[in-house]
């Protein structure tokens, strides 16, 4: 995706606060602000179940991620 598809992308998701803002309005867009969290939250928890999803279907043919602790008393034994 380069940077015009990516604008695109990114005005037509700005473009839809628009729709909430009243006509001839001045001030800033209450609504918009109060909206951006909550879609906040919805993208980001929809983009790390994706993620998590192909992260799962990838662990069969590439492996995980291996993690190994240590206590410093069997260290200095």
């Amino acid at each position: 995706m380069d940077r015009t598809q990516l604008s695109d992308v990114c005005g037509s998701i700005c473009s839809l606060f628009n729709i909430f803002a009243p006509a001839g309005s001045v001030g800033p867009p209450v609504l918009m602000m109060l909206l951006a969290p909550i879609m906040y939250l919805v993208f980001g928890y929809l983009s790390i179940a994706i993620g998590c999803a192909i992260y799962n279907f990838m662990f069969r043919f590439l492996g995980g991620i291996e993690f190994e602790a240590k206590n410093e008393t069997e260290e200095r034994s």
